[in-house]
């Protein structure tokens, strides 16, 4: 299939090419291998992949932002303890 794509172009996972192409793979076997769908199952898998990459982000984020709010709750809770 393709050797580039419009997912993959932020490089935002650096197997994103074998993503796509393993799921794509993944439904041309769970459709029963027929003819002529590579395309269509490279589509589908691209999406699914952009989906998931997109949620990773988002999960990264957030753990970025819990860590940040942690390190100010327990910097208060020293503080709190150095005072008593």
């Amino acid at each position: 299939m393709p050797e580039t794509s419009a997912v993959c172009e932020d490089r935002s996972h650096p197997n994103c090419l074998d993503l796509i192409s393993l799921r794509a793979f993944d439904k041309w076997i769970a459709r029963g291998q027929p003819p002529d769908t590579g395309v269509a199952d490279w589509l589908e898998a691209e999406s699914e992949v952009h989906q998931l990459l997109g949620l990773a982000r988002q999960v990264q984020e957030l753990e970025r932002r819990l860590a940040g709010q942690l390190s100010v709750i327990k910097q208060a809770q020293r503080r709190l303890t150095a005072e008593h």
